[in-house]
């Protein structure tokens, strides 16, 4: 995978070391309105990122993934208090394969379907590991903030919550044909993050500081069980 570290257990391992090499390709933009009626500000941002991995040794796995990004925002002043609220969304694609180019050969790998679960087969033309793996997940989330700042007091407080659901499929039609992509499991996180700073400032100048967050987050996950009917009346 080319982040593995992002709560999704369906992954393929194997026990070669390798180097791994990574591309990477990011575009950005925001764009501000001037202050509106006095007292709103508009906003509008959106990124696009895109990637390459593989590694060296059989079996070799090469990773693609793309990732676009937009995001909605809206800020209130009235007087020395501000609210402000956003909005995104993001969708997020990673396709790849692992294969061998010396098929005489096969290497012994492993299926992760679970944290702590795993299936062990063989990579390789007479292995029984399917290396083709796409995953595609949509995230949403919003943020609510609060800001108060005067001479001496500066606060922040902030609540976000996201939401990110994500299916893997794996596809094999060399040893399948005709079966197309099979669904392999599906991912969902639900994310809450609320945070609480504040800075006071003395009138001898020195600052006293506080910064304090809290974080809930709930991953559930399905594994998938399909098979093929290949009798004459499904196929009609």
């Amino acid at each position: 995978a080319f982040d593995p570290f992002r709560d999704v257990p369906f992954l393929l391992a194997d026990s070669n070391s390798s180097k791994w090499i990574r591309q990477t390709y990011n575009l950005s933009m925001k764009i501000a309105s001037p202050q509106l009626f006095n007292f709103l500000t508009l906003g509008v941002s959106g990124k696009y990122m895109t990637g390459l991995s593989a590694k060296q040794n059989d079996p070799r796995p090469e990773m693609d993934v793309s990732k676009f990004d937009i995001g909605a925002s809206a800020l209130m002043t009235f007087g020395k208090h501000h609210i402000g609220m956003e909005f995104n969304h993001s969708n997020r694609r990673e396709d790849g394969e692992a294969y061998q180019l010396n098929n005489r050969v096969t290497a012994r790998g492993w299926d992760y379907v679970a944290p702590g679960f795993f299936r062990e087969a063989e990579f390789g033309y007479y292995g029984s590991l399917i290396a083709h793996r796409y995953f595609h997940a949509h995230t949403m989330g919003g943020a609510l903030q609060y800001g108060f700042k005067n001479d001496h007091w500066n606060i922040l407080l902030s609540a976000d919550y996201t939401q990110r659901v994500e299916d893997i499929t794996n596809e094999n039609l060399s040893s399948s044909p005709g079966t197309g992509r099979k669904m392999l499991g599906t991912v969902k996180e639900d994310k809450w993050t609320g945070r609480f700073v504040t800075n006071y400032t003395f009138n001898n100048g020195n600052v006293l500081a506080l910064n304090a967050s809290y974080e809930d987050k709930s991953v559930d996950g399905i594994e998938y069980f399909q098979t093929f009917d290949n009798t004459y009346e499904v196929q009609k």
